[in-house]
């Protein structure tokens, strides 16, 4: 749908990969954003959900409280849905290191091979439009 987004995890300063995070996976999370609430399921098991209306800043965890299960249900549905169609395995880091080169320039994805990161962008999509 146009109005969610799916969003992970990676980090600026690379905690994505500290694997002796503790407890182990506590940097990884996925998530689901509408235009109202944020959902986010952590490796570990924690969920949080935010009203990013009424809660801007995200300071109140929604997550678990009656009110909201219908909705929590509802964004655990769509985010189960979108990681199934973006093939991501959520799984530990370590999984995902063969995405990124020595730079830590992503070069592949759950499709495969990227173009090389220092070439140039194909805009052909865009021209199309």
């Amino acid at each position: 749908e146009r109005d969610e987004a799916f969003i992970m995890n990676f980090c600026d300063n690379f905690c994505f990969f500290d694997i002796k995070a503790d407890p182990p996976g506590a940097n990884i999370w996925r998530g689901v954003r509408t235009q109202r609430f944020t959902y986010c399921r952590w490796y570990s098991g924690k969920t949080e959900l935010y009203d990013i209306v009424q809660d801007p800043l995200q300071q109140k965890n929604l997550s678990g409280l009656a009110e909201f299960a219908e909705i929590e249900s509802d964004l655990k549905q769509r985010l189960d849905h979108l990681l199934r169609k973006h093939h991501d395995p959520f799984g530990p880091a370590p999984e995902y290191q063969s995405w990124f080169d020595t730079h830590r320039r992503v070069v592949r994805n759950a499709y495969g091979e990227l173009p090389h990161p220092d070439s140039n962008p194909n805009f052909s999509l865009l021209e199309q439009v």
